[in-house]
C-alpha cells in the first residue's frame, strides 16, 4: 500500500455539536445515507469506509438520500468538488447548488441537518 498525503478534514456538526473530524486522503468520496447499523459492538452516527462517508441520523433521514453528494479532488487547483446527486438538495454556506461546485478553505456543505466543513491541509 502506498502512503497518500492527507488532502483536508471534514468536521462535521449537528446543530452546534461537532460529531466528528474524518480525514480526506482520498481523491474520491462518496456521501450517503446508510441504514441503522452497529461497527465494533457500538452505534455510530457517521463513519468513512473507503471511499464513502456514511450518515446514519435517524432525526433527518429522510432527507439524506443513500446516495446524496460527491467529493472529487481537482488535481489543477488542489481543491474538492462538491456534486448533488440527491432529490434532496445540498447546500454551501446556505446556499443551494445546482451545479458542481468547488470547495473553498472553511466552506460548510449542508447536507439534512448535518453541517460539514472543509479545511483544506
Amino acid at each position: 500500500m502506498f502512503w497518500q498525503r492527507k488532502k483536508a478534514e471534514l468536521l462535521v456538526f449537528r446543530i452546534n455539536e461537532l460529531l466528528q473530524t474524518i480525514i480526506l486522503k482520498e481523491s474520491f468520496l462518496e456521501i450517503g445515507r446508510k441504514n441503522n447499523l452497529k461497527r465494533n459492538g457500538k452505534k455510530e452516527n457517521i463513519f468513512k469506509t473507503g471511499k464513502s462517508l456514511n450518515i446514519i441520523d435517524e432525526t433527518s433521514s429522510s432527507r439524506i438520500s443513500r446516495k446524496h453528494a460527491t467529493l472529487k479532488w481537482n488535481k489543477l487547483t488542489k481543491r474538492y468538488v462538491l456534486r448533488d446527486i440527491s432529490q434532496h438538495g445540498t447546500t454551501i454556506n446556505n446556499k443551494k447548488i445546482i451545479s458542481e461546485t468547488e470547495l473553498n478553505n472553511k466552506d460548510v456543505i449542508g447536507i439534512g441537518i448535518l453541517r460539514i466543513q472543509i479545511i483544506y491541509a
